[in-house]
């Protein structure tokens, strides 16, 4: 008797179309056009049995390699090229955070019962400053040479994507792109800014991204390889 597997039905832009990922926390997400019936949907899941039980394996291996970060302090940070030690301050009467960078350190003082997502968030908070600082000089660099003007670019918290372009030209690359090489980070930005002239994966995308930046795949594929560590922040 074939398992039945459970999984999330989201809306796909072509109506006619189906496709399947697996989160990292092995979640079954299933994008599928209005024309599709159920009964598809169904046979299409556990036709990729196999490879959902592959993925979910190496899912769980990569969470054992790198173990979800404690946010409690002396958690090393490798924020834009430079590691930083966290250092958690617990100061009595404190109600919002306060964060500071200073000798390879990178402070967060908080009131005496703040929980760990307060500290998370406040981290996530600095990397975003970070980050949108620093990809700034790509971002319009590359935004010229496409011929593009995104409307906005912003920070978001992404549990399985690393940015994403709206049609009305906004722009929003993952927080935890901070953490990663530099060149991962313009890569995202690229990606990104492509979507302003070229919706959805074709050809043509493809082809406009390693024009704009001609080792795209190569840090396409080093993204990849980095996700599950980096992630777990």
């Amino acid at each position: 008797m074939t398992k039945v597997i459970p999984y999330s039905l989201v809306p796909h832009r072509s109506r006619n179309r189906l496709t399947l990922r697996v989160r990292p926390d092995g979640a079954v997400i299933v994008a599928a056009g209005r024309a599709v019936p159920a009964s598809a949907v169904r046979e299409f899941v556990e036709g990729n049995a196999d490879w959902i039980g592959k993925t979910r394996r190496r899912f769980a291996a990569h969470a054992v390699e790198h173990p979800p970060v404690g946010w409690i302090g002396g958690e090393a940070l490798p924020i834009l090229g430079e590691t930083l030690r966290l250092e958690v301050r617990r100061e009595p009467g404190r109600s919002r955070p306060r964060t500071r960078r200073r000798d390879g350190v990178l402070e967060v003082a908080v009131g005496p019962s703040a929980g760990t997502e307060i500290i998370r968030r406040a981290v996530r908070k600095f990397c975003a400053v970070e980050l949108l600082e620093s990809v700034a000089p790509a971002a319009g660099r590359h935004a010229s040479a496409l011929g593009v003007e995104p409307r906005r670019v912003r920070v978001g918290d992404f549990s399985s994507q690393w940015g994403s372009a709206t049609g009305r030209g906004v722009v929003t690359l993952n927080w935890r792109l901070a953490l990663a090489p530099p060149d991962l980070a313009e890569y995202v930005v690229v990606h990104e800014l492509c979507h302003l002239r070229v919706r959805g994966h074709g050809a043509a995308f493809w082809r406009l991204v390693v024009a704009t930046l001609p080792d795209a795949q190569a840090r396409r594929r080093a993204l990849r390889r980095a996700s599950f560590a980096l992630m777990r922040y």
